[in-house]
């Protein structure tokens, strides 16, 4: 979900923005997104320490994984990541 809004100034434009932001989102974001919900409940569950917990999910969150998923595809990405939380 994209949500722009112009605090009522402009609704058009934040409307056309909001349209230029969808437009420029390939599907490997929605993936990404995906990939993230399905993740963020194993290491809510698995890592007791916030700060630990804070880190890896920063380093699932990290852009460079959009890359990877579009080159490799989301499911060389999900195998990676899950094994990163299990190592």
């Amino acid at each position: 979900t994209v949500a722009v809004s112009s605090g009522g100034a402009a609704p058009r434009l934040a409307a056309r923005l909001r349209d230029r932001i969808i437009g420029d989102l390939d599907p490997a974001w929605g993936q990404w997104a995906d990939l993230l919900a399905e993740l963020r409940p194993v290491v809510l569950a698995t890592i007791a320490d916030a700060a630990d917990r804070r880190r890896v999910l920063t380093g699932l969150a990290d852009p460079r994984w959009l890359a990877v998923i579009r080159a490799e595809g989301v499911e060389r990405v999900r195998a990676r990541m899950r094994a990163m939380l299990d190592g």
